[in-house]
Protein backbone atom coordinates (compact mmCIF):
# COMPACT_ATOMS: atom_id res chain seq x y z
CA UNK A 1 0.00 0.00 0.00
CA UNK A 2 2.83 2.37 0.91
CA UNK A 3 4.61 1.74 -2.39
CA UNK A 4 1.40 2.50 -4.33
CA UNK A 5 1.17 5.89 -2.62
CA UNK A 6 4.81 6.64 -3.41
CA UNK A 7 4.35 5.67 -7.07
CA UNK A 8 1.20 7.82 -7.26
CA UNK A 9 3.01 10.78 -5.75
CA UNK A 10 5.88 10.31 -8.22
CA UNK A 11 3.46 10.32 -11.17
CA UNK A 12 1.75 13.49 -9.90
CA UNK A 13 5.12 15.22 -9.49
CA UNK A 14 6.22 14.11 -12.97
CA UNK A 15 3.09 15.57 -14.59
CA UNK A 16 3.39 18.75 -12.53
CA UNK A 17 7.01 19.32 -13.57
CA UNK A 18 6.21 18.47 -17.19
CA UNK A 19 3.32 20.97 -17.18
CA UNK A 20 5.55 23.66 -15.68
CA UNK A 21 8.27 23.06 -18.28
CA UNK A 22 5.79 23.15 -21.16
CA UNK A 23 4.50 26.61 -20.22
CA UNK A 24 6.27 29.61 -21.62
CA UNK A 25 7.94 31.26 -18.68
CA UNK A 26 9.05 34.86 -18.63
CA UNK A 27 10.70 36.78 -15.86
CA UNK A 28 8.51 39.34 -14.21
CA UNK A 29 9.43 42.08 -11.78
CA UNK A 30 7.02 43.78 -9.40
CA UNK A 31 5.71 47.15 -10.54
CA UNK A 32 6.70 49.76 -7.94
CA UNK A 33 6.76 47.40 -4.94
CA UNK A 34 6.15 48.99 -1.54
CA UNK A 35 8.16 47.25 1.16
CA UNK A 36 7.57 47.55 4.90
CA UNK A 37 9.56 46.57 7.96
CA UNK A 38 7.24 45.37 10.70
CA UNK A 39 8.74 45.53 14.18
CA UNK A 40 7.19 43.74 17.15
CA UNK A 41 8.23 44.75 20.66
CA UNK A 42 7.55 43.03 23.98
CA UNK A 43 8.35 45.29 26.92
CA UNK A 44 9.38 44.04 30.34
CA UNK A 45 6.56 44.16 32.89
CA UNK A 46 5.99 47.65 34.22
CA UNK A 47 8.15 49.41 31.61
CA UNK A 48 5.65 50.13 28.82
CA UNK A 49 4.86 53.69 29.98
CA UNK A 50 8.54 54.50 30.48
CA UNK A 51 9.38 53.24 26.97
CA UNK A 52 6.53 55.25 25.43
CA UNK A 53 7.73 58.36 27.27
CA UNK A 54 11.24 57.94 25.82
CA UNK A 55 9.75 57.48 22.35
CA UNK A 56 7.62 60.64 22.70
CA UNK A 57 10.23 62.81 24.40
CA UNK A 58 13.25 61.82 22.34
CA UNK A 59 12.79 59.47 19.40
CA UNK A 60 9.89 61.22 17.68
CA UNK A 61 11.45 64.63 18.28
CA UNK A 62 14.74 63.41 16.80
CA UNK A 63 12.92 62.13 13.71
CA UNK A 64 11.12 65.44 13.29
CA UNK A 65 14.32 67.44 13.75
CA UNK A 66 16.30 65.23 11.36
CA UNK A 67 13.52 64.87 8.80
CA UNK A 68 13.79 61.08 8.94
CA UNK A 69 10.92 58.63 8.53
CA UNK A 70 8.67 57.71 11.40
CA UNK A 71 6.48 54.61 11.54
CA UNK A 72 3.50 54.83 9.20
CA UNK A 73 1.56 52.95 11.84
CA UNK A 74 2.16 52.19 15.51
CA UNK A 75 -0.22 49.83 17.26
CA UNK A 76 -0.59 48.88 20.89
CA UNK A 77 -1.32 45.16 20.82
CA UNK A 78 -3.92 43.71 23.17
CA UNK A 79 -3.24 40.03 22.64
CA UNK A 80 -0.36 37.81 21.66
CA UNK A 81 3.28 37.85 22.72
CA UNK A 82 4.07 41.47 21.92
CA UNK A 83 2.99 44.86 23.27
CA UNK A 84 3.61 47.00 20.18
CA UNK A 85 3.76 46.70 16.42
CA UNK A 86 5.46 49.40 14.36
CA UNK A 87 5.15 49.52 10.58
CA UNK A 88 7.99 51.34 8.78
CA UNK A 89 7.84 52.09 5.06
CA UNK A 90 11.12 51.07 3.43
CA UNK A 91 11.52 54.01 1.03
CA UNK A 92 14.45 52.35 -0.74
CA UNK A 93 12.74 48.96 -0.74
CA UNK A 94 14.86 45.95 0.12
CA UNK A 95 17.91 47.86 -1.18
CA UNK A 96 17.75 49.88 2.05
CA UNK A 97 18.78 46.73 3.94
CA UNK A 98 22.26 46.96 2.42
CA UNK A 99 23.26 49.78 4.77
CA UNK A 100 25.16 49.05 7.96
CA UNK A 101 24.58 52.67 9.02
CA UNK A 102 22.34 54.62 6.65
CA UNK A 103 22.46 58.38 6.05
CA UNK A 104 19.07 58.60 7.83
CA UNK A 105 20.57 56.76 10.83
CA UNK A 106 23.35 59.36 10.99
CA UNK A 107 20.90 62.29 10.73
CA UNK A 108 18.61 60.80 13.38
CA UNK A 109 21.44 60.09 15.83
CA UNK A 110 22.87 63.58 15.32
CA UNK A 111 19.45 65.07 16.12
CA UNK A 112 19.07 62.81 19.18
CA UNK A 113 22.50 63.90 20.44
CA UNK A 114 21.44 67.55 20.14
CA UNK A 115 18.09 66.99 21.88
CA UNK A 116 19.72 65.00 24.69
CA UNK A 117 22.50 67.55 25.12
CA UNK A 118 25.43 65.28 24.19
CA UNK A 119 26.31 61.99 22.54
CA UNK A 120 26.89 60.45 25.97
CA UNK A 121 23.44 61.44 27.23
CA UNK A 122 21.88 60.15 23.99
CA UNK A 123 23.64 56.82 24.54
CA UNK A 124 22.21 56.69 28.08
CA UNK A 125 18.71 57.33 26.71
CA UNK A 126 19.12 54.54 24.16
CA UNK A 127 20.38 52.15 26.86
CA UNK A 128 17.47 53.16 29.10
CA UNK A 129 15.00 52.38 26.30
CA UNK A 130 16.73 49.07 25.50
CA UNK A 131 16.46 48.09 29.17
CA UNK A 132 12.67 48.22 28.79
CA UNK A 133 12.63 45.61 26.02
CA UNK A 134 12.15 41.96 26.88
CA UNK A 135 12.22 40.82 23.24
CA UNK A 136 11.58 42.05 19.73
CA UNK A 137 11.38 40.69 16.22
CA UNK A 138 10.85 42.04 12.78
CA UNK A 139 9.82 40.91 9.36
CA UNK A 140 9.52 42.54 5.99
CA UNK A 141 6.41 42.55 3.85
CA UNK A 142 5.37 43.78 0.43
CA UNK A 143 2.13 45.64 -0.11
CA UNK A 144 0.04 43.86 -2.74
Amino acid sequence: MKSIKIIGLGICLLFGVQDLLSQEMASKKYDNPQWYNIVYVDYKPGTYDKAQSIIQDYFIKASEKAGTPQPVMALELNSGSYDSMLLWHMKEGVEGMNWDISPDDVKWRTALNEIAGSAEKASEILKDYQSCIASSSNTIARLR
